[in-house]
């Protein structure tokens, strides 16, 4: 066993305090309405105030669009302790998603070197996760990725200690752990459900059936979810949304348009009567309209559900197929970087034209916080490297994001399936859950809505791992029956 990494571990570090200057000299910045979305939420409990965006005029309730207690809780939370220390709240929240940014490199190698037992293997991985400039560039945007990208790790993790210690603390986090994955991202409810159903089994044919309940702290956050919508919304939602993004992936992606539903001639009705015709197009098109026409937001959602569940039921094996087509097609796209600019004004100037909507303003507000009346050359010619970097970055995304790593990622699954069902389940439990994880991240990224690179953000490295420790237990193979045939 290597104890030290050697080189890697050094070039592990020496990349991180790299990042880390750079990333100290890059002003925290927005990415789309999202970053609006979720730090309204803060605002509203905050001042009891929701304000909506302004092209909804009929949108008047509070969203539910992202759950608080998903990525609005954190930065509720950077909101409080900057409060506590009297600074604004922009330098906790961007300070605190660098630790979590640190913390997901250091959970990538240590879960590697549970698997492996190679530092400097388990290392190698780490670098690539660093290497992988997505995940540094959504460090530095107000968006849940890497939020969710380090509880994913963290959970992997947790469960990698519990193979360890079997202590009921672990087991304690990792559960809770798992269920607060849905409310970051629901598209994350798959690997919830594929970690619980690893569990159960883990435990039957351990015989420890007291532990099974353990399972049930899934439901936590959900529930606490529920409870604080009772409390804020008068409704025991988790989230809403389900039926935009469903219009999302079966109307507009997949074409698929019900016109013999009852729910479609309806709507065609509702657009006649305003001389329109149905956008088949984003479901914010379709909402603009629909609140230009008096609809409220749960209203434009429930429209668009109905909608595309009848489209489904229709074609149903039309969209399981098309589902696993994009799971493909999607994994081939590339994660270009976002928010990245060349200049410190360029910043600057993209928030204060952010703050033109007024949902986006208390957000905006915080942001310009950054601002600086004099940019030292040292600064500024940091963010113009960071800039060139950003751009020479995508080149290696091709490494990561071509045919043939998702054909080895296939490959490694029937490996890693075959040598846990041929244990029963007594070994490779943790190599299943990377792999099957990547592949719920990737099947429910697609599954309900219209898939877009970062959705799959947590699944690429992921995959790397998977197909990296397989290369690295066919190598030991190949080391042993060396060292053998020598002796």
């Amino acid at each position: 066993m290597d104890n030290s990494g050697g080189i890697y571990r050094i070039a592990f570090i020496n990349i991180l305090i790299i990042q880390i200057i750079i990333f100290s000299c890059l002003p925290l910045v927005h990415m789309m309405n999202d970053s609006g979305w979720y730090f309204m939420n803060l605002h509203f409990v905050n001042t009891g105030t929701y304000i909506n965006e302004s092209r909804y005029p009929s949108f008047s309730e509070p969203s539910q669009y992202y759950p608080f207690l998903g990525y609005s809780v954190f930065l509720f939370l950077c909101d409080q302790l900057a409060s506590l220390f009297h600074i604004s709240a922009v330098y906790i929240i961007k300070y605190a998603q660098l630790l979590l940014y640190v913390l997901s490199a250091i959970w990538v190698v240590k879960i590697m070197q549970a698997v492996t037992n190679r530092i400097s293997f388990s290392y190698m991985i780490g670098i690539l996760f660093l290497l992988y400039y997505p995940y540094f560039n959504y460090t530095n945007l107000v968006m849940s990725e890497m939020y969710a990208t380090f509880f994913v790790l963290f959970t992997i993790y947790l469960f990698t200690r519990f193979q360890v210690d079997e202590n009921k603390i672990t087991l304690t986090v990792l559960c809770l752990s798992a269920g607060y994955l849905m409310l970051i991202k629901p598209v994350l409810l798959p690997a919830t459900l594929c970690l619980a159903l690893l569990l159960l089994i883990k435990f039957i044919y351990a015989q420890k059936y007291k532990q099974i309940l353990f399972i049930l702290l899934i439901l936590v956050a959900p529930l606490f979810q529920m409870g604080f919508s009772e409390t804020h919304y008068g409704n025991s939602k988790i989230q809403s949304g389900l039926g935009w993004h469903l219009w999302d992936r079966v109307i507009f992606h997949d074409q698929n348009i019900p016109k013999n539903s009852k729910h479609w001639k309806a709507l065609e009705e509702i657009y006649a009567s305003h001389q329109k015709i149905i956008p088949i197009g984003y479901w914010w098109d379709i909402a603009k309209d629909l609140s230009e026409f008096g609809y409220s937001e749960s209203e434009t959602n429930m429209i668009c559900e109905r909608i595309a569940f009848d489209a489904i039921a229709n074609r149903p094996f039309y969209y399981i197929q098309n589902t696993l087509m994009m799971c493909y097609e999607n994994f081939l796209q590339l994660n270009s970087y976002n928010a990245v600019y060349a200049h410190y004004e360029e910043y600057i100037n993209e928030i204060e034209n952010f703050s033109n909507e007024q949902q986006h303003k208390p957000l905006t507000d915080e942001l310009l916080k950054q601002k600086k009346q004099d940019v030292h050359p040292m600064l500024e010619s940091i963010i113009s490297f960071n800039f060139k970097l950003a751009e020479k970055s995508e080149r290696i995304y091709l490494v990561f994001h071509n045919s043939f790593v998702f054909i080895l990622f296939i490959i490694t699954g029937f490996i890693s399936n075959y040598k846990l069902i041929s244990s029963r389940f007594k070994k490779n439990q943790i190599e299943w859950l990377i792999w099957i994880t990547a592949c719920a991240i990737l099947f429910g990224s697609n599954m309900a809505e219209y898939s877009q690179a970062r959705l799959m953000l947590p699944a690429v490295i992921l995959i790397v791992m998977s197909i990296g420790i397989e290369i690295e237990k066919l190598f030991s193979l190949y080391q042993i029956k060396k060292n053998t045939s020598i002796n």
